[in-house]
């Protein structure tokens, strides 16, 4: 699939990231497809689990289980984990402080 930097394809489901600015949001699919695939900036290959991760801030240590399906349904379905500990603490700091 031939998509310049940051172009979509005619679905909607696949762009093609642009390694100058922030990538498009990581989506999980449902039972039906519907999520969004990323191609590589330069390789004309879709990233892996493992780099979808990382655009999430996932540490490399993270382990995802289940089949690979069910890894890109998790890291689209997730609150990336940064953000999840800055609502955490603020969470805590107005309950308990």
């Amino acid at each position: 699939m031939e998509l310049r930097y940051g172009q979509r394809d005619e679905l909607g489901r696949v762009d093609r990231l642009n390694p100058s600015l922030a990538s498009k949001t990581v989506i999980a699919g449902g039972m039906n497809g519907g999520g969004r695939s990323h191609l590589h900036p330069k390789i004309p290959r879709t990233l892996s689990v493992r780099e979808c991760a990382r655009l999430q801030k996932f540490p490399d240590d993270y382990i995802l289980t289940g089949p690979v399906a069910r890894q890109f349904t998790q890291v689209g379905n997730a609150v990336m984990p940064v953000l999840s500990a800055k609502i955490a603490l603020s969470m805590y700091k107005q309950l308990y402080q």
